[in-house]
């Protein structure tokens, strides 16, 4: 078979053609893969800020819950959330629980937040008079 000027030129372009496909393949694949990682990160920092605000807000609940003078008082004066109790920071991030009136209900709510990520916890408990103590109506 005999090769000539033009056909090696139009070979020529077509293997510039597949480097230059082939790079920017590989370019999308480690783009793809760089966006993955990020998104994988990103997601376990929000749930180790979930986990640390559900921990905050079961403290603030246990401490709040052998308290029914202050929860009586709270919802006697029609307190409105404001932070409560210790501010929870490590390495994860910061917490911050506030506590609350609203509506005849005691709120605890409990923000954990580390650069942008932010998640949250809360919970609202009703004083039951059959029972003569706050019980748990609802968690968010």
């Amino acid at each position: 078979m005999l090769v000539t000027g033009n056909d090696r030129g139009s070979i020529s372009v077509m293997a510039v053609i597949l480097v230059f496909t082939a790079s920017v393949l590989v370019a999308a694949m480690e783009s793809y893969n760089s966006m993955e990682h990020r998104l994988v990160d990103k997601i376990i920092a929000h749930r180790s800020l979930g986990l640390m605000a559900e921990e905050a807000l079961r403290q603030e609940y246990e401490r709040l819950r052998s308290d029914s003078g202050l929860m009586t008082a709270i919802v006697n004066e029609h307190r409105p959330l404001r932070p409560y109790g210790n501010v929870l920071a490590d390495d994860r991030g910061r917490c911050e629980v506030f506590v609350g009136e609203r509506k005849g209900y005691v709120i605890i709510w409990a923000v954990a937040e580390k650069g942008r990520d932010r998640a949250q916890a809360g919970c609202f408990q009703a004083f039951d008079e059959a029972e003569e103590k706050f019980v748990l109506k609802g968690m968010f």
